[in-house]
């Protein structure tokens, strides 16, 4: 789903970004964007022990504890296409600081989070950090080439997110 929607995008978006109604196509691809990913983080949190048990073994079930973070890392981290802001005014160092800045903050969190929680940790510190990186393209982006979001659906899609990704960390601590 990333790889073709990068794919498919990327091209179309140089070619029309000067169209007055690109824009709200980016718009609606990005909260259809958020849809789909919900729909399928809702299924890899219901069906995650099941799918870790068929593909690596029973012995690996623990490994679905880490799936919700780390589904949610790789949606987000792909997310900055909807933003093109940056890359349509050429602003690669502003690119290249939020990306590394977001690395270093790993860095860092992991090593804060991982001596407590272990693989856990780690991917609690990737989700922080490519969210936050997201959420400074995304700032950046909107100021240079404005989408027109609706943040109130975003926000509802976020607070589901974050209420599976919550759940997802009480089982792995708690049960």
């Amino acid at each position: 789903m990333l790889v073709g929607f990068q794919s498919a995008l990327t091209p179309l978006l140089y070619l029309h970004y000067k169209e007055k109604e690109t824009p709200e196509k980016i718009a609606y691809l990005f909260h259809l964007y958020l849809l789909i990913s919900l729909f399928s983080l809702i299924v890899l949190s219901i069906s995650g022990d099941g799918l870790v048990k068929l593909v690596a073994g029973v012995q690996y079930v623990e490994a679905a504890n880490y799936v919700v973070p780390l589904v949610c890392a790789a949606l987000f981290s792909s997310m900055y296409i909807f933003f093109p802001g940056l890359s349509i005014a050429k602003k690669t160092s502003t690119i290249a600081t939020v990306n590394i800045i977001a690395g270093i903050l790993n860095v860092i969190l992991n090593y804060v989070f991982i001596p407590k929680f272990g693989a856990l940790g780690a991917s609690f510190s990737t989700l922080l950090s490519i969210s936050i990186a997201l959420f400074c393209n995304a700032l950046f982006s909107q100021n240079l080439y404005k989408i027109p979001l609706n943040y109130i659906f975003i926000f509802s899609i976020l607070c589901v997110f974050l209420f599976l990704f919550s759940l997802s960390l009480y089982n792995s601590l708690f049960i």
